[in-house]
């Protein structure tokens, strides 16, 4: 029975805490036949992904069709014009939040196309790796009937779980249990024209000197939302916690690198700074601040976790403090067309795992999409 230990940036989910879920809307019907044979295929590349956690350790399973699958017929059809709001709270419990394994797939097949919604548990990967996942599923799915490529398509998307940076690691000790689910959450969004976001990145980094990302622009673009909604509060500093790949940047992970291969990056600002800075002004800050993608900078993240457990403070494993923090994460690079399954690519993606002062950069209809959970 294979056995990996988790890395030191998995101890921050060891509890279980911000799961990984996605809708995602297909007009055309799937033909699910072929999605079943596939999940199975690559479960035993992916056997981390099918297997469960205990004491520091993902152990391998069996693999059991109705712990990873489900699929159903609704006798009605799919509305996908309706506010990302509407569908979060119709299908964010559609799925349970005690899933048997590490990762689930539910199938709803509607009059008018077919509905996935597919979740993992952070502990085994970060989004890199929930994607980088369902796209090998849909290729292999959409190929399956051709003979030999499903074996080249598994052969070529050999995920790595190993590395030297993590072999070492052991986490003996559950971190304590968050609430990261809130019944009450409210969910703020704006859309923005691609094209003025573009063209703002572009003029800043020409009055700059500076390489300012269109993400540095929606950054800022939140830090105003955030301040506006916590008007009401006193609140001297407000701080961002933006998660970072470093796979790029560190050999010992690598593009097949599958597990959390980030490191979660700060940034903090005053009130009065938020305040006093255009949007322009706050994406500099963002920009000067961002940290050096390294094996280095890596590295350091790793020893600050392992301090951290070897001196009992488990309490810091914690992604961020919802009440004094906000999590920026971009999904606007998401690979949609790759998650074809054989009837074309998904023409809606929502994000079902959302948290108090979590942020999301989306991306729809030549548009990005800036959502606030407070």
């Amino acid at each position: 029975m294979k056995r990996l230990n988790i890395s030191q940036v998995s101890a921050f989910f060891a509890n279980g805490s911000y799961p990984i879920e996605f809708l995602f809307y297909f007009p055309n019907k799937l033909r699910t036949k072929r999605l079943r044979i596939a999940l199975k295929k690559i479960s035993k590349k992916f056997w981390p992904v099918f297997g469960s956690y205990n004491n520091g350790y993902i152990v391998e399973n069996k693999y059991l069709e109705t712990d990873y699958y489900d699929e159903s017929v609704v006798n009605e059809a799919f509305d996908p014009d309706v506010a990302f709001e509407s569908l979060y709270f119709k299908y964010g419990s559609v799925i349970s939040n005690s899933i048997p394994r590490l990762f689930y797939l539910k199938v709803l097949h509607y009059t008018n196309g077919t509905v996935i919604i597919a979740k993992m548990n952070h502990l085994v990967g970060d989004g890199y790796s929930f994607f980088y996942l369902l796209s090998v599923l849909a290729a292999t799915t959409k190929r399956g009937s051709i003979p030999f490529i499903p074996i080249l398509l598994r052969a070529l998307s050999k995920p790595k779980f190993h590395s030297k940076l993590h072999d070492n690691f052991h986490l003996s000790k559950e971190p304590p249990i968050i609430q990261t689910i809130y019944d009450d959450l409210v969910v703020e969004t704006k859309e923005v024209n691609q094209s003025e976001i573009r063209s703002k990145a572009r003029i800043t980094t020409e009055k700059s000197g500076l390489k300012i990302s269109t993400n540095d622009i929606l950054t800022a673009q939140l830090l105003k939302m955030i301040q506006k909604i916590k008007s009401h509060i006193q609140m001297e500093t407000i701080g961002l916690v933006i998660p970072v790949d470093m796979r790029r940047a560190v050999p010992e992970l690598g593009q097949r690198y599958f597990g959390n291969g980030l490191i979660l990056h700060r940034i903090s600002f005053t009130s009065d700074e938020i305040t006093q800075k255009n949007v322009e002004e706050l994406a500099i800050k963002i920009r000067e601040n961002f940290p050096e993608r390294n094996l280095e900078k890596y590295t350091d993240f790793l020893n600050i976790i392992e301090d951290w457990i070897a001196a009992g403070k488990l309490e810091n494993l914690q992604v961020y403090n919802p009440e004094i923090e906000f999590l920026v994460t971009n999904l606007s690079r998401m690979p949609v067309s790759r998650l074809d399954f054989g009837s074309g690519p998904p023409s809606k993606i929502i994000p079902l795992t959302r948290g108090k002062s979590g942020a999301a950069i989306l991306v729809q209809d030549n548009k990005f999409i800036l959502q606030l959970g407070r």
